[in-house]
């Protein structure tokens, strides 16, 4: 079922870039019999032959191009549903074999790829990918087992640099993944290998609205620009740990606005609000730092709604006491974490390190300053 998939997305990329002299009917043809060999779906088959019938010539008109990209997009959605019915039907290993042999097999295309990435243009696309790719493994390998061993492994995999190569470099970025993208795959399959090995018992019920990379392509990630922090001022001394630890992940001061800091907030003199119009944009990552003292805000109030609607990923964290079901207005409650949430900040960080595009710190660093984090704040709340 996936190879078909794969082929179907290849067949796609051709008709977004076929000449209009190509022969619609011969693609048709193709589509047809990759879906009749392999699945003898009739209800694909008769839309595909219906198509081809009402296009019996030798050019490929801009509309027919349309209806054709429509047409498998239409049956890729629905090989997706069938192979979801198909793993319902797994065990929790099965599943999870499965999971991983699709990431892996989409890490070899990504290595066949790189081979063939001459411009900034196509490296950008692949990064892209990569950086999806990479959040998913580390997701599984960590929520999936009881035992920690495969997840701290592949995160420590990293790449140093060269210091005689800037970091923002075509030979930087292009490096990164010569480096780690073998690598990666390879501990997949080891994570594979092993797992065959385990028991039900020795496996925890990962969350199964982790999709393959495949399915989340279909939504790409823009990079983000500014990292916005909603909070009450009063509550300053319990947020700027946090803030700390943001910067440690790798998010920059200069991306930072946190208003209540002068090295990332507003300026002495200037107007609170004209600056907030200046900072939010479509690009903007927006944390709400949730307590009793920002709902006793007017302020925080009046900014919690412009925000959320002009932010494109927001993120609720909550002071204890403070509790989920204590927020009010524009928040889901599935949303969010509490500050000293240890697992959830593993989460956090890997959601910074795809939407800021950065480059991943050694686990054993990371590790070290988040419990150094968690004592602070803990004692601070």
């Amino acid at each position: 079922m996936e190879k078909l998939r794969d082929k179907l997305i290849v067949i796609k990329d051709e008709v977004i870039k076929i000449d209009k002299k190509a022969p619609f009917n011969i693609i048709i043809d193709r589509i047809n019999n990759l879906v009749t060999n392999k699945i003898g779906e009739n209800r694909f088959t008769s839309r595909l032959m219906n198509l081809k019938s009402n296009n019996a010539h030798s050019g490929l008109y801009d509309d027919e191009q349309k209806a054709l990209i429509i047409e498998i997009d239409s049956i890729l959605d629905e090989l997706e549903n069938l192979s979801t019915e198909q793993l319902n039907n797994k065990s929790m290993k099965e599943k999870l074999i499965i999971l991983l042999t699709k990431q892996k097999e989409f890490g070899d295309a990504l290595k066949l790829k790189l081979e063939h990435t001459f411009n900034s243009e196509q490296l950008s696309e692949l990064i892209t990918q990569y950086r999806l790719w990479d959040k998913i493994n580390r997701e599984v390998l960590e929520k999936a087992y009881e035992q920690k061993q495969l997840f701290r492994m592949y995160s420590s995999i990293s790449y140093l640099g060269n210091i005689n190569v800037a970091k923002e470099s075509f030979q930087s970025k292009r490096d990164e993944l010569i480096e780690c993208l073998p690598k990666k795959v390879a501990h997949l399959n080891i994570a594979i290998n092993h797992t065959s090995s385990l028991r039900n018992i020795d496996l925890l019920p990962f969350d199964e609205k982790i999709k393959t990379i495949d399915t989340n392509l279909k939504t790409k990630i823009t990079d983000m620009k500014k990292l916005f922090v909603s909070h009450a001022s009063i509550d300053k001394a319990k947020i700027e740990p946090l803030i700390d630890l943001i910067v440690v992940i790798g998010v920059p001061y200069s991306q930072i606005f946190f208003s209540s800091s002068p090295a990332s907030g507003v300026g002495l003199g200037e107007n609170i609000f004209e600056r907030l119009k200046k900072e939010l944009s479509s690009d903007v990552f927006a944390l709400f730092i949730l307590s009793k003292n920002f709902y006793s805000s007017a302020v925080c109030l009046c900014e919690m709604g412009a925000v959320w609607i002009k932010s494109s990923k927001q993120i609720p964290i909550l002071i204890p006491p403070f509790k989920f079901s204590d927020m009010k207005g524009v928040f889901p409650n599935s949303l969010g974490f509490n500050i000293n949430d240890k697992d959830q900040l593993n989460s956090f960080k890997i959601e910074l390190e795809t939407n800021f595009n950065l480059i991943p710190i050694h686990l054993t660093w990371w590790e070290t300053k988040r419990d150094e984090y968690l004592k602070k704040i803990n004692e601070i709340i």
